[in-house]
C-alpha cells in the first residue's frame, strides 16, 4: 500500500515511515499542508495519515479540500489534539478515523 504521511514533526514522520515500511508499505512524506494536498491527489496514494497542526494549510483545511478532490480516499487523523471539538470536526469533515499522539504503533 502506498501511504502519504502529512506531518510536520520530522521525528514522528520518520518513526511512522520505518514502522510502516517494515510492513512492506511504500511511504511518501509531506511536511506542509499544501504539499500534502498536492501529493494526496496522486492516484497512486491509497491512504493518508494527516496531522492537524501543519504549516500553511492545517489538517482540517487539507481534509476539506481532499474530500472535494478524492472523496473516497481513506484519511486517518493522527494528532496531539485530543479534545472532543477537533475529533468531531474531523470526523464530520470526512476523516475515517482519529488517533491521538502519543500512540502505540500497533494502533
Amino acid at each position: 500500500m502506498r501511504i502519504l504521511i502529512i506531518e510536520d514533526d520530522k521525528g514522528i514522520s520518520q518513526v511512522l515511515k520505518r514502522g510502516l515500511e517494515a510492513h512492506s508499505h511504500q511511504i511518501v512524506i509531506a511536511a506542509r499542508g499544501e504539499e500534502g494536498l498536492d501529493l494526496a491527489t496522486d492516484e497512486t496514494i491509497e491512504l493518508v495519515l494527516l496531522d492537524i497542526s501543519l504549516p500553511g494549510l492545517n489538517g482540517h483545511q487539507v481534509l476539506e479540500q481532499l474530500r472535494a478532490r478524492r472523496p473516497r480516499m481513506p484519511v486517518i487523523m493522527l494528532t496531539a489534539r485530543d479534545d472532543l471539538k477537533n475529533k468531531i470536526a474531523a470526523l464530520h469533515a470526512g476523516a475515517d478515523d482519529y488517533l491521538t499522539k502519543p500512540f502505540a504503533f500497533e494502533e
